[in-house]
């Protein structure tokens, strides 16, 4: 995406559709690396020797349901996020390249991981 990568969903005049590389096999390739950096999320606070255990706040049921509701609002808020621009995305791109990108669309059927998602 380089340069014309942007925070908000935007259609430039050079855009144009790309079908090759990792977006012949997901729509969102770039969203592959957020998932993992969720789950790196998760492995470091509550794996052994992490912090979050190790300060203790785990030994009891309000540190428990405290980091649980963290996590859970953290996932939450990153799923309807990355949910909502990517049918975002999805609609500009299918209504700057129309046929184009129907026929993408046909072929590419998962969003970010191939065969689940």
């Amino acid at each position: 995406m380089g340069p014309l990568f942007r925070y908000q969903v935007s259609i430039h005049k050079e855009h144009k559709l790309v079908v090759s590389g990792p977006y012949s096999i997901v729509r969102h390739p770039g969203y592959i690396g957020l998932l993992f950096s969720v789950l790196g999320w998760f492995l470091w606070n509550w794996s052994e020797g992490s912090w979050v255990r190790i300060s203790g706040i785990l030994n009891s049921v309000l540190g428990i349901l405290f980091m649980a509701f963290l996590s859970s609002v953290g996932v939450f808020a990153m799923l309807i996020v990355t949910l909502g621009r990517m049918r975002h995305e999805d609609q500009a791109l299918r209504e700057e390249f129309g046929k184009e990108w129907e026929e993408w669309a046909k072929k590419v059927q998962y969003f970010v991981l191939p065969g689940i998602w």
